[in-house]
């Protein structure tokens, strides 16, 4: 359609080259036509058989008979280019196999290393002598013995449970990892692991306790809080952030609360892992140098635990 706006002769003859409604869409083609230093306009469409099309607010793009062309080819390649963008995966040469992906090899080391340890503590003529040492017992923290707090996460009850954590640590260590890196993951893990039998420790009438799921549900809680944390930034609706919690909270609910476990200690590395996690920052993992003390520290110290406990 071609119109003159105005009764003035002189006044430029324009043309309804597109309409639209999506605002972001708009202001995209602004930038683009001011780029190029091409005049135009946008006006309300004018719905002149007054169908419900109005609710829509469609505001049309009018511009010189002279640049359409030139501007349906700007526009059309803009276009192009955000589709190819939604679109876009990767190639076979860019795609890396799982096991290779640093977060999920991570992962996977850590899970299989918790398996190793359980069938070295396990073994039935040295089992004893590991438990004694280890297991998290009523008043061995009052005896000054504190590694407990350390070496228990290291140690399992049996087979199924040490499989299933390792299940656990294969998914939430990839997870963690993901967001926070691999060092930090493990010292989370260690801090929340130890804070959650600080708990069960003061609060249960347990006699002897082992496993690392505190410090897996400490990993769980620093994932969800650290997504929260980025919901929170990025002005994501409520009923969004609420989401993550409650993923967060039903996985605790169907996992933590067997009649067998240490609940009390399942809960607070929960609780601590969502603070630490929505402490730290978002969409930037630390460098690689933090990472390595971190990871490197944490190590050391599970070590330095099992020294002391000899």
């Amino acid at each position: 359609m071609v119109e003159n706006n105005s009764n003035d002769a002189d006044e430029k003859i324009l043309m309804h080259l597109l309409a639209s409604h999506d605002s972001l869409w708009i202001s995209q083609c602004n930038a683009a036509l001011q780029a190029e230093g091409i005049e135009y306009n946008w006006c309300k469409y004018a719905n002149e058989i007054n169908t419900p099309n109005d609710i829509y607010d469609i505001m049309v793009l009018d511009v010189e008979p002279a640049d359409a062309l030139n501007i349906i080819e700007i526009l059309s390649e803009q276009l192009g280019e955000d589709i190819s963008k939604k679109q876009r995966v990767r190639s076979p040469a860019e795609w890396v196999p799982l096991f290779l992906q640093p977060d999920f090899a991570f992962a996977l080391c850590l899970a299989l290393l918790l398996i190793a340890g359980s069938i070295i503590t396990l073994d039935v003529t040295r089992a004893s002598s590991f438990f004694q040492r280890g297991a998290l017992l009523a008043g061995s923290l009052s005896d000054g013995q504190w590694w407990r707090l350390i070496t228990a996460a290291t140690l399992h009850a049996d087979y199924q449970h040490a499989i299933s954590n390792a299940s656990f640590m294969l998914v939430l260590a990839w997870a963690a990892s993901e967001r926070l890196g691999p060092g930090v993951t493990l010292f989370y893990w260690l801090i929340t692991a130890i804070t959650g039998f600080i708990v069960g420790y003061l609060f249960s009438d347990i006699n002897a306790t082992v496993g690392a799921s505190g410090g897996l549900f400490g990993l769980l809680g620093a994932t969800g809080g650290n997504g929260l944390r980025g919901r929170f930034e990025i002005s994501f609706a409520w009923r969004e952030r609420m989401r993550i919690g409650g993923a967060a909270v039903l996985l605790l609910a169907f996992t933590a609360f067997n009649p067998e476990s240490n609940i009390k200690a399942h809960v607070s590395g929960f609780i601590s892992g969502l603070v630490v996690g929505f402490i730290a920052p978002v969409n930037k993992r630390a460098n690689w140098l933090i990472q390595l003390i971190a990871g490197v520290a944490s190590m050391a110290v599970v070590i330095f635990a099992w020294v002391c406990a000899r």
